[in-house]
């Protein structure tokens, strides 16, 4: 992927995210906890894609928090590290 392209996509998660947070929060405000537990889990999903996507420059095609988090946490803060999780999942280095 382009870097332009990757950014624009980045940004289109990152905006997505934090519209369900906001959602959340006004459900919250109405006590739609049902609704607010749904919100709060896309905007972690999408969130922690944005943060795959702007460190490793893609993201696993799931909808797993957990693994999101998983490889996130993984990624750290190390090049080598990247690398090895992009081989690993089959992204594009």
């Amino acid at each position: 992927m382009v870097k332009k392209e990757m950014e624009r996509e980045a940004e289109i998660l990152r905006r997505r995210a934090i519209e369900f947070l906001k959602t959340a929060e006004f459900l919250f405000s109405q006590k739609s906890f049902d609704l607010v537990a749904f919100h709060l889990g896309q905007f972690c999903q999408l969130y922690l894609k944005y943060a795959l996507l702007r460190k490793v420059g893609d993201f696993p095609k799931t909808h797993s928090i957990w693994e999101l988090a998983t490889l996130l946490k993984k990624v750290g803060r190390s090049r080598g590290k990247i690398l090895q999780v992009k081989r690993q999942h089959g992204w594009r280095t």
